[in-house]
């Protein structure tokens, strides 16, 4: 900027100086008009077109001037006039062109320092040739791996600098692509250097622009992948050859615990092939397989499957396989996990041998030897001491003995109050495990009498009292020399307390799959969300979130029947807490948002009054307490109404609340409400699932981290269930 003012001051100085010389000093004088024409010069040198047309004016002005001062002929000033505008009009278009090439050099010159910077920051070697083979470009990339400095190769001929490339894939490509104008790519080794090569070359106007990069050790990977594929198929063959042969019973499942392979030989024992489809809780079923008494197994208490899911090495295990025709096989079983090369199970194999033929002979021996103990329960000292019933019946239906265990079980307080004959007890007394009237050709003490040996029946047997007793039932009849029944033996045990704990057992498992299965929801939303918005917005901040809440749910999930166990730690006081700081409002917010399905037709509210302090606490178990008391609500609210759940802070502390509306709690059960296995009036007549375990953990977890949980509710209107937590240190 002070250059060009500098330049318009000296150019102006000039003008001013031929008017005072034309004017004052020497007037009259032709030659002084030179000094007009050099101060326009001046300017259209070194300045603006713009400046130059103002200093032509400016100086059109003063020579006007010393002419009308002169009185100088007219036709003299209409020529110096003239000229000095033709001058201008030049010196304008001169200053133009000059500064436009210079911009167009300035660009040019910043155009190429770029496309320099872009050819060196290529990751690929890369070179351009002319159309005359002549290396004209090389980037510093392109140096080591073609052996020579940029120096030596940029001016030379291609096929000169690398002979031994004539007549190759590399000669003959290259030529393909700059004839025919296509873009080439191939893989090809090169024996000088020693090297494999991945290259592209593409045509241009002036040549061919080539990118290429080294390939050598990724090439030596895959040839390594194809010997190692190759070896292990043939090792795979080896086995399969040799395990398809064997005699053994021998099966394979993979790390998920799926069958996935069924050698012949046990194949043809269970008449089953393998479905690697089939989910793992169906295994049991679809392949029959039960313990020795009777039960069958659960997936994953299976020797294949605790091998593959729990790495352990499982030894003689009686399996028994029931067959479509109803025939049983028995097999012994032992099973190992399979590992890779770091350790990581990837299956499990068993092996087992059929003992169906060694096992009936022990059975028929157990038999016979069980005969012998019946026969000898005769005596009334043994058959009075037995801690099961025990009930002898003759041909006739004639009661002869019901042993002392007998008589508690069924409610008899005496020997004389048995009844005499089966005809005399009331056929409304003895049901069928659904609670139906059981015919009377099916009582237990008939099916004996009439040869039937049974070992476990089940009956309700109703006290004379009402009360109604669970009885698990085995009789047999024993026979003369000729093979006539002469007595029936039936042996009973009341398992009433083990039909309440199944009960228990069946009402807690369905908790544990609604807890799961509310999970698994979770995670397959946000799959959901995750695979639309990839596919339609690349990878957004969102997409992340629903992956940290995936891991988060599977997290959970994983846990989730660990938590249940935490009845037995509260009550040991072994409970253990992860703490970390919480921000409590955004941990609802997301508990919230995942309990969906357990609040199905209420809309949740959320309200955070004031600012809550961060708390520290443990996040999970945090989600635990929320998850229980939103399940809870969900459960007892009417239809269609609203759930509230608040965040407040007081001196020292946060509370929580969850309130809805519903029958709430009655003064009888708020006692009894945070023990563990109670059940409300309600909950019981409306058959409502669960165990009574949810608010007994809530409180323990409550507890644990300091705090306290207690309900307020107003019958038939409301019930608010509130806990607090302690503030971060």
């Amino acid at each position: 900027m002070i250059k060009d003012l500098a330049i318009l001051a000296v150019a102006l100085l000039t003008a001013v100086v031929a008017f005072f010389a034309d004017t004052v000093l020497l007037p009259g004088i032709v030659l002084l008009g030179l000094p007009y024409f050099v101060s326009i010069l001046i300017s259209a040198y070194f300045l603006s077109p713009r400046v130059t047309a103002g200093v032509t004016i400016f100086t059109i002005v003063l020579k006007l001037m010393a002419d009308l001062s002169e009185q100088a002929p007219s036709y003299l000033s209409i020529m110096y006039l003239i000229a000095l505008a033709l001058v201008g009009f030049l010196s304008t278009s001169l200053a133009s062109k000059m500064r436009r090439e210079a911009t167009l050099a300035a660009e040019a010159q910043a155009w190429r320092r770029k496309a320099i910077d872009i050819f060196e920051s290529i990751a690929d070697g890369f070179f351009v040739v002319d159309r005359e083979w002549r290396i004209t470009c090389v980037n510093k990339q392109a140096e080591p791996l073609l052996r020579h400095r940029r120096e030596e190769l940029v001016g030379k001929n291609l096929w000169e600098v690398f002979p031994e490339a004539v007549d190759t894939i590399f000669y003959e490509e290259y030529h393909r692509a700059l004839d025919e104008k296509v873009t080439v790519g191939f893989q090809q080794f090169y024996p000088p250097f020693n090297t494999w090569f991945e290259v592209r070359a593409y045509p241009t106007s002036e040549g061919l622009s080539v990118y290429f990069r080294d390939i050598t050790e990724r090439r030596r990977a895959e040839e390594e992948h194809e010997r190692l594929l190759k070896e292990v198929q043939y090792e795979r063959a080896r086995w399969q050859s040799t395990v398809d042969n064997m005699v053994d019973l021998v099966t394979v499942c993979d790390v998920a615990g799926r069958v996935v392979y069924i050698n012949p030989a046990y194949s043809k024992m269970i008449g089953l092939l393998a479905r690697p489809d089939l989910p793992l809780e169906e295994h049991p079923k679809y392949y029959h397989l039960f313990h020795s008494d009777g039960t069958m197994f659960a997936a994953e208490d299976l020797p294949l499957q605790r091998a593959a899911l729990r790495n352990e090495v499982v030894r003689d295990v009686e399996i028994v396989h029931r067959a479509a025709d109803g025939r049983e096989f028995i097999g012994v079983f032992s099973a190992a996990p399979l590992h890779d090369d770091r350790g990581n199970v990837i299956g499990a194999v068993a092996v087992g041998h059929d003992i169906t033929e060694q096992r009936r002979s022990e059975e028929e021996r157990e038999r016979l030897v069980a005969d012998v103990q019946h026969r000898a329960a005769e005596l009334d000292a043994l058959i009075e001491n037995m801690a099961e019933g025990v009930a002898i019946t003759d041909s006739a239906g004639q009661l002869l003995r019901v042993n002392r265990a007998g008589r508690q079980i069924l409610g008899v307080l005496s020997p004389q109050s048995v009844p005499r004959c089966l005809t005399d007890i009331p056929e409304e007394s003895v049901l069928a495990p659904d609670g139906h009237r059981l015919p009377t050709q099916d009582w237990p003490f008939w099916r004996a009498l009439r040869g039937e040996v049974f070992a476990e029946q089940e009956v309700v047997y109703v006290r004379p009292n009402g009360d109604r007793r669970h009885l698990l039932m085995a009789g047999s009849g024993l026979r003369d020399a000729q093979g006539t029944i002469r007595l029936a033996i039936t042996v009973f045990r009341d398992i009433t307390a083990i039909r309440d704990l199944e009960r228990q057992r069946e009402e807690f498992i369905s908790v544990v799959a609604h807890d799961l299965r509310g999970a698994i929801t979770s995670i397959r939303g946000f799959s959901d969300l995750l695979m639309r918005t990839a596919a339609r917005e690349g990878v957004p901040e969102t997409v992340q979130r629903s992956l940290e809440m995936i891991s988060s749910g599977t997290r959970r999930m994983e846990r989730m029947i660990a938590d249940l166990l935490d009845v037995s730690r509260i009550e040991a006081r072994t409970l253990s807490l992860v703490k970390s700081i919480v921000d409590l409002p955004s941990l609802v917010q997301d508990v919230v948002a995942r309990s969906e399905e357990l609040t199905k037709g209420h809309h949740v509210k959320v309200f955070a009054h004031g600012e809550i302090p961060q708390l520290e606490a443990d996040p999970d178990r945090i989600d635990q307490i929320l998850t229980n008391l939103l399940s809870n609500a969900g459960k007892y609210s009417y239809p269609d109404t609203e759930i509230a759940v608040e965040v407040e802070p007081r001196p020292g502390e946060v509370t929580v609340s969850v309130t809805n509306l519903g029958p709430g709690v009655l003064p009888e059960d708020r006692e009894k409400l945070f023990t563990r296995f109670h059940r409300t009036r309600q909950a019981q007549e409306e058959k409502v699932p669960g165990l009574g375990l949810g608010l007994y953990i809530a409180k323990g977890l409550v507890e644990a981290h300091s705090g306290r949980i207690w309900v307020e509710s107003e019958p038939g209107k409301y019930a608010t269930f509130r806990f607090t937590l302690p503030l971060a240190s």
